[in-house]
């Protein structure tokens, strides 16, 4: 009677033990977007460009990911309107992180790439100001939003505003 007992302990412990192992999938926290995030992009990359909608036509342009040892670049661009924005945010970065775009020596940065005509060499403005928020950065997928005032460092441009930014691609 007694090795009964102890053999049903032992098979209710051992069930009980064997329950609390179970690999329970913890659902993911909401992310909550700041104030500033207040439109829906295109995936996989677009923007407004001083007012002129921007979207990546993967016939025409490419938006890519690339994971460099410790960063991510963001970029869209249009080959037949001559243009690249790009971000560098750290590599690191997770869902529901802000990132200050701050000149050239932010933890996050920003490029905007620009020909004139056919025959001008690309115009690169380097000194962005305004923010990056990153929805998601998973090992498949990265996803965000952005905007910036952004000019030319070396040339009496005016500046370029960048608004109602927003990234999704597979990496």
């Amino acid at each position: 009677m007694f090795q009964k007992i102890l053999s049903a302990l032992v098979i209710t412990a051992a069930l009980f033990i064997s329950s609390c192992d179970k690999d329970e999938k913890k659902p993911e926290p909401e992310i909550i977007k700041p104030s500033w995030i207040d439109y829906k992009g295109t995936a996989p990359f677009s923007a407004e460009i001083d007012g002129t909608e921007f979207i990546v036509n993967p016939q025409t342009g490419r938006a890519s990911v690339t994971d460099m040892t410790e960063e991510i670049q963001i970029s869209g661009s249009d080959y037949n309107k001559e243009i690249n924005i790009g971000l560098i945010i750290p590599k690191n970065t997770i869902g529901g992180q802000e990132y200050e775009l701050n000149g050239l020596t932010g933890t996050a940065r920003a490029i905007y790439q620009f020909t004139f005509s056919g025959n001008d060499p690309a115009d690169v403005y380097q000194m962005a100001y305004g923010k990056c928020f990153i929805i998601q950065n998973t090992s498949s997928v990265i996803e965000g939003y952005f905007y910036f005032d952004i000019k030319n460092r070396t040339k009496p441009y005016p500046t370029v505003v960048i608004k109602k930014g927003y990234f999704k691609m597979n990496k």
